[in-house]
């Protein structure tokens, strides 16, 4: 995981210094590198979503009547609440 280092420490691998402010890779449970011993991942946008958005919208089930919320609701689903 990229993060910004809050404490002046060193590379766990080289024992390079790093200092508080710099970009660096963390491990849980292993400590931080520095950029030479593992390169922040660049995080790349998107022109377009990989999955369409979700639809969901209040509906009726048709065995009892409640009303319920169905995030992944679509047309001709059936609506049917687990009853």
């Amino acid at each position: 995981m990229t993060i910004t280092a809050k404490f002046d420490s060193r590379c766990v691998e080289c024992g390079k210094k790093i200092k508080r402010g710099q970009t660096v890779v963390w491990e849980k449970g292993v400590g931080v590198y520095c950029n030479k011993c593992r390169t922040p991942e660049k995080k790349t946008a998107t022109s377009s979503p990989s999955r369409p958005p979700r639809q969901g919208r209040w509906v009726t089930c048709w065995e009892c009547g409640r009303k319920y919320y169905d995030n992944d609701w679509y047309p001709g689903k059936d609506t049917y609440c687990g009853c």
